[in-house]
């Protein structure tokens, strides 16, 4: 079943539609510029964390350190019984 709508009706719903749409584009338009700025500061936090990587990567192990440690301990060790008096 098909209704109609009487014109002045529509010509209502229209101008009341045009009104919202013209007071919603102000908060668009802040709304992407916001998502501009964010987009440059997402970029920047990529770069941000690549250099972290590498940096990261760079890092000696658990196992290097361990090892650094124990040669540390041994070599006091040793130059405490075979030193120089």
């Amino acid at each position: 079943m098909a209704t109609t709508i009487e014109p002045e009706a529509a010509e209502e719903s229209l101008k009341e539609i045009k009104s919202i749409v013209q007071r919603l584009e102000p908060v668009l338009t802040r709304i992407d510029s916001g998502m501009r700025k964010l987009e440059t500061e997402v970029a920047g936090l990529k770069l941000d964390m690549a250099e972290l990587k590498v940096r990261i990567s760079q890092l000696p192990s658990t196992i290097v350190m361990i090892g650094f440690v124990l040669a540390v301990l041994g070599a006091a060790g040793f130059l405490r019984y075979f030193g120089p008096r």
